[in-house]
């Protein structure tokens, strides 16, 4: 898929999710037109964005800021620094580093990390969810590339729970 497809087909994508999931109805998403692959270049962007829409009460969740992924790290990196700032908690979810990471992976501080179990209705919903990625599920025709996501990184996306990691869990938790 070329840079503009992607960024036309992956709001489509989380869109379905959140349906799939129930809760459109309860989100509002904010497109930013962050180019994919090149957030690392459009911090700046992301952080005048996070000014406009985050409110002092808000809890904020993004990727890890060490995922193994440019833009899942630009990010994370970006959302955190922009929470330590404002002193608001800072979730952070794996997303890339379950291509390269399995539960208790040394290289990253599972200290920080509290796993919150799924309901098998919640898990049934979180594949489903997950199904409508077809930009990452699937071979693109178009170049001939493999999807993107291994089944291995999508069995570990699919693990009976949900995997946040933070500084300051004590916080809220």
């Amino acid at each position: 898929y070329t840079p503009d497809q992607l960024n036309d087909l992956r709001p489509q994508e989380t869109l379905a999710a959140l349906n799939t999931l129930g809760i459109s109805a309860f989100s509002e998403r904010i497109g930013l037109n962050l180019m994919d692959g090149q957030i690392h270049l459009q911090t700046d962007q992301l952080n005048q964005a996070l000014s406009q829409i985050v409110q002092p009460e808000d809890i904020l969740i993004c990727s890890y800021a060490l995922d193994g992924h440019p833009d899942h790290e630009a990010v994370g990196k970006t959302v955190q620094a922009f929470a330590e700032a404002r002193d608001l908690l800072c979730l952070h979810v794996l997303i890339w580093a379950w291509h390269w990471a399995e539960p208790f992976d040394t290289r990253i501080n599972w200290s920080k990390a509290k796993a919150y179990a799924l309901t098998e209705n919640q898990l049934i919903k979180k594949h489903q969810a997950v199904m409508q990625f077809k930009t990452q599920l699937e071979a693109d025709e178009s170049t001939g590339n493999s999807a993107v996501l291994s089944s291995s990184a999508i069995s570990r996306l699919l693990m009976p729970y949900e995997v946040y990691l933070s500084d300051s869990f004590s916080c809220v938790f």
